[in-house]
């Protein structure tokens, strides 16, 4: 049985073939230069006169790994903003989270795992953001999330901050403002 092109090029974006030493941009390449064949099979030769390619930046390498299989093989993205969220007072983990008291004011950051909008919570919004060392829940009232509506509802990273509520084992951040996770450079 053979590999599809799209199969193959899938493999070398998450990394199947980085034991051998050759970059992932310079496989891509040599994969859209090969007359390739499905009932043929596949053999990556490599020429002298290639171009001189630059690697895949980690940011590269960590989002082809999240579009191709849903999730990091290497690192978690948040992982590239961990300096920035300790510079920046960010919780990260479930167990800073869980440290922290009730009424507390925090801000939280991360990618956004879930978005549940259910129909039968007067206008709230659940929103779980994965910050890396675990899931952290926020609680959007209505009216902060038509302020925040733009990040809350469509943003892939986020910043949110606002009250941290414990009841019954459980903590949530009762969401009071939000915005995209600044930019970070490739």
């Amino acid at each position: 049985s053979k590999l599809p092109r799209a199969s193959m090029q899938n493999l070398i974006m998450v990394g199947a073939f980085d034991q051998f030493g050759e970059p992932r941009r310079a496989l891509i390449w040599e994969l859209g230069r090969l007359r390739y064949e499905e009932a043929e099979g596949l053999d990556l030769v490599f020429r002298d006169d290639d171009p001189d390619l630059p690697p895949l930046t980690e940011v590269e390498k960590i989002l082809a790994e999240y579009t191709i299989l849903g999730l990091p093989v290497g690192a978690h993205l948040m992982s590239l903003y961990l300096r920035w969220m300790k510079r920046n007072g960010v919780v990260w983990s479930e167990a800073q989270f869980h440290a922290k008291p009730d009424g507390a004011w925090v801000r939280v950051a991360g990618m956004v795992a879930v978005r549940q909008f259910p129909p039968t919570a007067k206008g709230f919004l659940f929103i779980s953001i994965d910050a890396g060392e675990g899931l952290l829940n926020t609680i959007v009232r209505p009216d902060v999330l038509e302020r925040y509506r733009h990040p809350l509802r469509n943003e892939l990273l986020i910043v949110v901050e606002g009250r941290l509520q414990k009841r019954d084992g459980l903590c949530n951040v009762l969401a009071l403002r939000a915005c995209r996770l600044p930019r970070r450079k490739a």
